[in-house]
């Protein structure tokens, strides 16, 4: 017969490799490495002082989650989990099936489809409301808008989130309504951020979806806006938003090269007035065409070596602004 020298055998013992004794390939004296709950809960902790493999510490630590489960409290009277390789596998198949569950509610979160009041299943069921929401799609549409949250970070920290919710893993979900923008946020339990940037659009006329700015449409808004910049004396950027009455806008800026730009109904504009600030704010009278000739006669010739100056770029606004207040 073969001697497995089993009187030595001992379920709590610790291999080197760091998974317990009870496999033939158990070292001498392993009998007398013992692995209690403080030790357990210890090596989930320091990763380069573990006694278990990395791969089973990561398991581990995604099993027992501070914020899912509250054996830590059991002390030293917690008994680790067996460590055999069937029961590992289940381990391992089971978080990954929850990892993925994860990935698809942030992914929803962070897209047009989700809704605040009627979250899905992804979520728990107290995010939803009993009452049964009416649909947003005949009072306006999300549009994801390629922006960073980090731009945003400043506003964030002063404003307070409409929605602000947690679930079991500790990840905080909330958002922030910035006028026609919404700022979805994930904040993990380590205090990292993710999140999105949606543009909240009412929905067009019948018949206009499709139209382009016409030099004959209508002026009534003209917005002027400063927004912070990485360089120049001023360490600002000037601009103004002139709206219609079509419902298109217009954006109009002076260049470090001397050049004027003439942006219309920009994808990004919602973002970038989220982000800078209004100076000054009017009705307007005229047309598109008016205005086009007006900021055409505002240029200047080419820039020198050190372009407009900051105060010129400046000027043009101002001087934009406040000939688009009369009759064009």
């Amino acid at each position: 017969g073969v001697d497995l020298n089993l009187d030595q055998f001992n379920l709590s013992a610790v291999v080197e490799m760091g998974t317990w004794a009870g496999t033939i390939e158990a070292p001498e004296g392993a009998e007398n490495l013992t692995m209690d709950g403080k030790a357990f809960w210890s090596s989930l902790k320091q990763r380069a002082s573990s006694v278990l493999r990395e791969e089973d510490r990561t398991l581990f630590a995604d099993v027992f989650h501070p914020h899912m489960s509250d054996r830590r409290d059991e002390g030293n009277r917690f008994m680790p989990p067996p460590t055999s390789l069937t029961y590992l596998h289940r381990l391992k198949t089971l978080v990954k099936e929850e990892a993925t569950i994860m990935q698809k509610r942030r992914e929803h979160f962070l897209s047009t489809e989700f809704v605040m009041g009627a979250a899905g299943p992804l979520f728990p069921s107290s995010w939803s409301s009993s009452v049964e929401i009416e649909s947003q799609a005949g009072t306006s549409s999300m549009k994801l808008i390629n922006t960073e949250i980090a731009a945003f970070q400043d506003v964030l920290n002063s404003a307070v989130p409409l929605f602000d919710r947690r679930t079991e893993d500790g990840n905080r979900f909330m958002v922030y309504q910035l006028g026609n923008l919404e700022v979805r946020v994930i904040e993990g339990v380590n205090g990292k951020r993710i999140g999105a940037v949606l543009s909240i659009q009412g929905l067009v006329q019948e018949g206009s979806a499709a139209s382009a700015v016409s030099t004959s449409d209508k002026l009534v808004k003209a917005t002027m806006y400063v927004e912070a910049a990485p360089c120049g004396t001023l360490r600002s950027r000037y601009y103004v938003v002139f709206a219609t009455k079509e419902g298109h806008t217009i954006v109009t800026e002076q260049l470090a090269d001397g050049s004027t730009t003439w942006v219309e109904d920009s994808e990004g504009l919602d973002a970038r007035n989220s982000l800078a600030k209004v100076v000054h704010s009017s009705e307007c009278l005229g047309t598109v065409e008016g205005l086009r000739k007006l900021c055409d006669a505002q240029r200047v010739g080419p820039a020198g070596k050190l372009g407009i100056s900051a105060s010129h770029r400046k000027r043009y606004a101002h001087s934009v602004f406040r000939q688009a207040l009369g009759d064009m």
